[in-house]
């Protein structure tokens, strides 16, 4: 038998903006199903679910500084859960200094 079959989408769109600056949508499906029988141990999920998201704006006020301000969240889904359950979402300030030799 087949011991896994795991589906992996990944999608980037992102839109360039004046001055270096952009926005990043990132969208990440992995989804794995199990044959629990081919397991030498138990308590194997037969489908294992993850959906992110990810929404980044970076912003370059010089050619040296670059800011960015991003949002994560996501979903899970498997057999111990009834319905997608949301998971976490998380906020971040990211400040990036280039330098020049």
């Amino acid at each position: 038998g087949r011991l896994y079959t795991e589906n992996y989408l990944g999608l980037n769109l992102f839109y360039h903006l004046s001055n270096g600056s952009f926005l990043r949508f990132t969208l990440i499906d992995d989804y794995l199903k199990r044959d629990p029988e081919l397991y030498l141990f138990e308590d194997v999920d037969a489908l294992d679910r993850e959906i992110i998201t990810e929404l980044i704006f970076a912003w370059k006020p010089t050619q040296l500084n670059t800011f960015f301000i991003g949002a994560k969240g996501g979903a899970l889904d498997s057999d111990d859960l009834e319905s997608p359950a949301f998971d976490a979402a998380s906020f971040y300030i990211k400040y990036q200094r280039s330098f020049r030799f």
